[in-house]
């Protein structure tokens, strides 16, 4: 390559060195330190620059954690102004700003082409009159990345005389924008933009999430069954497994070393990264639900299929009439669905019928663990149950289960006012729904700060078994999906 096909490419790709010295300065906050690497960034390369790098790496790391709420490792960082702390650090830092120039020339051309006679040769080019007024032109309409370029390269690559003679011919014809040009501080876009904490926070994440020293074991398993028309029928399996483990253990020994304590990084904060909890898994129904085309009575009489139901409708209850919220369950869980006598199945088990002695359905041990208000009891063959018409015995009970990898999409109402009670496909059913609401939840969310917002998330997600023992695992499970969907970004950030 010569003096001339370097200066093509070099303006060429002074349009990309944005990308560029973003990667070089990632580069350098994951390999400038071997703490650092072993800890956070395994797989990065070992770069040897000055102390100075080496303290923007550690502060960089830090402010990362502290913006990762994830058990509470962000509570051991304290306070980190960016633009005192970090920016600063990086503003006219030569040193480092020589490295990452360095690294731009050698990926246009290596060093052994960077002789004597090859630099004189694209001195000649960068000082022409042509050359010189194109730059200092591009430099008043905005492009001023190819000209702070040409002046480190001089800087770094020529002697101290060199560089006074390029400046006094670049001076001579625009003395305003050379002024700008020399006057402008290595890496200033960055002094208060924190991009490369954002570009390090994957990797800090799964650091602060690896989990060691893990024991799980079963501590309790059961299943419970019902029969109806002389066949048995599973509830599956409800698995208690406890977890023993340790999180971050790398990231808390890093927290609690000499580096972070030199810098005066470290909270009074004491983290227990010890977790021991229960964890329930089941493939259980959910909440009590029927398929979408069940057709509900309204006030008026008329049947109107319970996915075309809206809030503020009014259907037909027990003794008088309910008015829809805005609530709306679509469980896409369901395993089995019933029916009674030559209705086709479109109830989950869980899901209870009024009889003459009162709330019955196939699995009151869901039932009544959603609403414990009821007494529901198994509903058998024989029973009478109350439909719209009057009083119908129950000659059969007709079951349909999902396929393997499988599940029913089954839908269910909540009423804002009125009896928690509607007719379901002619039969009177329980509206078996937690009292303390999905939209109570996040209505309540919404208006949280969003911070005490993250910091109900960071619990919720730690302490979840406990949720479920005071709002029942359905609603728990339902708030959990809901939650997800409209604040994912507080559970993922939390960002």
């Amino acid at each position: 390559m010569d003096a001339a096909e370097f200066a093509n490419k070099f303006a060429a790709k002074s349009l990309d060195y944005d990308a560029f010295e973003y990667s070089e300065l990632i580069n350098v906050i994951k390999g400038c330190d071997d703490q650092l690497r072993t800890t956070f960034f395994r797989n990065a390369t070992a770069i040897n620059l000055s102390d100075l790098c080496k303290e923007i790496a550690v502060k960089t790391v830090c402010y990362t954690i502290a913006k990762i709420p994830a058990y509470n490792f962000n509570q051991c960082i304290k306070d980190i102004d960016y633009k005192t702390a970090i920016g600063s650090l990086l503003l006219g830092n030569e040193t480092l700003n020589t490295w990452v120039v360095k690294r731009f020339i050698e990926s246009i051309v290596d060093s052994e082409t960077l002789t004597d006679e090859f630099k004189n040769a694209f001195f000649k080019i960068i000082t022409a009159s042509g050359y010189v007024w194109g730059t200092t032109n591009e430099i008043s309409t905005g492009n001023r990345q190819k000209a702070i370029l040409l002046f480190d390269f001089v800087k770094i690559y020529y002697p101290e005389e060199k560089y006074a003679e390029f400046y006094d011919i670049y001076y001579k014809e625009n003395a305003v924008a050379t002024e700008f040009i020399a006057q402008t501080d290595p890496f200033f876009s960055y002094l208060g933009d924190d991009r490369l904490s954002r570009g390090i926070k994957a990797d800090v994440e799964e650091a602060i999430n690896k989990q060691t020293n893990v024991r799980d074991y079963v501590v309790e398993e059961k299943a419970h069954s019902y029969y109806c028309a002389g066949e048995a029928y599973t509830v599956p399996a409800v698995v208690y497994t406890h977890h023993e483990y340790d999180v971050g253990a790398d990231v808390l020994t890093w927290l609690n070393g000499d580096t972070v304590k030199n810098y005066d990084l470290r909270s009074d904060y004491s983290l227990n990264n010890h977790i021991h909890n229960v964890d329930k898994k089941t493939e259980h129904s959910g909440g009590g639900c029927v398929t979408g085309e069940t057709l509900i009575t309204m006030k008026d009489g008329k049947e109107v299929p319970i996915i075309n139901l809206t809030a503020g409708m009014e259907v037909r209850s027990a003794s008088g009439v309910s008015v829809l919220s805005d609530e709306f369950i679509v469980n896409k869980r369901l395993k089995i669905l019933y029916g009674i006598n030559d209705m086709k199945p479109f109830m989950s088990p869980e899901h209870a019928v009024m009889t003459t002695q009162g709330w019955k359905s196939l699995d009151p041990v869901t039932s009544n663990r959603i609403n414990p208000h009821y007494n529901v009891t198994l509903l058998r063959e024989g029973d009478e149950v109350m439909t719209q018409n009057g009083i119908q015995k129950v000659d059969k009970i007709t079951i349909k289960q999902a396929l393997p990898g499988q599940n029913f999409t089954g839908y269910d109402l909540h009423f804002a006012d009125g009896e928690k009670s509607y007719y379901a496909n002619g039969l009177l059913v329980l509206l078996n729904y937690p009292e303390i609401t999905l939209s109570r939840l996040m209505r309540a969310l919404e208006r949280m700060k969003v911070s005490h917002r993250r910091r109900f998330f960071t619990i919720f997600q730690k302490e979840q078994s406990l949720f479920e023992e005071v709002f029942s695992e359905e609603l728990v499970s339902y708030f959990k999906e809901s939650a997800y969907e409209q604040f994912k970004d507080d559970f993922c950030e939390q960002s």
